[in-house]
């Protein structure tokens, strides 16, 4: 069954054991702290936005009450600003929703080194919701949108210093039984309440998160 499902989906559901700890290495960057000066205004960058999480954020964001001026920045894969815009929907219209075209998974997000710059000097939150999310991709094949794109919208968040909050599903989250899973906590998913995912207890368990064989969760570590 996983050969066929591999040659179905062209994605091996297992691969041979890596080393977490050396491509957490790989992954890191020199931070540099760009100087910025306290902001009025929350301008808040979001990946994402045309999954159907994305699209929930920012439909929250638009509608929750607030006592300061509110601009998000939704980066979208698209070949120009008008596709962008048309990939959002109805939130186009909105004035405080922008557009730009870029891609996580591409160094300077894949808006060009003077956007980039730009953003830094604005952006004060980043939300990261973009991933691909499947159970039975090897990490190999999640690997350059899930991790890499992750390591390249920290890095952002680290050198504008802005707030990131960094959005998953609980599917990422280790399996009860496996070595990762040393958590005191866990719940029920699904009507049948059968399927228990374990909640993160301690650093330990991010470290030894290597020891389940899902390449989507070990994508999301």
């Amino acid at each position: 069954p996983e050969s066929l499902a591999a040659t179905l989906f062209g994605k091996a559901l297992h691969e041979q054991t890596f080393s977490l700890h050396q491509e957490v290495i790989s992954l890191q960057y020199e931070n540099q702290v760009v100087p910025r000066s306290p902001r009025a205004s929350d301008v808040i960058l979001l990946t994402g936005v045309t999954g159907f999480l994305g699209t929930g954020i920012l439909d929250s964001l638009l509608n929750i009450p607030r006592t300061r001026p509110l601009h998000v920045i939704c980066l979208v894969r698209a070949h120009n600003s008008l596709e962008a815009e048309s990939r959002i929907g109805r939130f186009s219209a909105w004035p405080e929703v922008s557009v730009i075209c870029g891609d996580v998974t591409f160094p300077y997000l894949g808006v060009g080194q003077t956007t980039y710059t730009t953003l830094l000097e604005k952006v004060s939150i980043v939300i990261h919701a973009a991933g691909i999310v499947d159970k039975f991709a090897s990490y190999k094949y999640l690997r350059q949108s899930n991790a890499l794109g992750t390591a390249h919208v920290i890095k952002f968040a680290c050198m504008a210093m802005a707030g990131l909050h960094f959005v998953s599903s609980s599917a990422a989250l280790p399996p009860v039984g496996t070595v990762a899973a040393d958590c005191v906590n866990s719940w029920s998913e699904g009507v049948t309440g059968h399927v228990h995912a374990a909640l993160e207890g301690s650093m330990f368990t991010g470290k030894q998160h290597g020891g389940t064989s899902e390449g989507y969760s070990q994508s999301k570590w």
